[in-house]
């Protein structure tokens, strides 16, 4: 496996800000981002997460390797956002570090 790099560093989807101009490989994807053939997903087994579990799911499915998702930029227009309120989780005081945690966690 490459070395890890942290969360802040990691490439994201930025669909929500329309940087997805191309076909882009990640590290991560976020959970409103997810599709997965369904027998795939199966294989990851339980995973007993509240939060981060985005970034549990991404590490398990790609094994550990730097960028193995393949986000298709014709998705772009394919998503409708809901507002999202002060619940949101990051909003939590320690979203910042809950995220860059996980990463290392989970890609180790």
């Amino acid at each position: 496996m490459a070395q890890t790099i942290g969360y802040w560093q990691a490439q994201h989807v930025g669909l929500r800000n329309t940087r997805i101009r191309h076909d882009v490989r990640v590290d991560i994807i976020k959970g409103r981002y997810f599709c997965c053939p369904t027998p795939r997903l199966a294989k990851v087994g339980y995973l007993d997460l509240d939060t981060e579990d985005d970034i549990a799911v991404s590490a398990r499915l790609g094994n550990g390797l730097q960028q193995p998702h393949h986000v298709l930029a014709k998705l772009q227009h394919r998503f409708e956002f809901l507002p999202e309120g002060a619940e949101a989780r990051k909003r939590r005081a320690n979203h910042r570090a809950a995220r860059a945690a996980a990463r290392w966690q989970f890609f180790r």
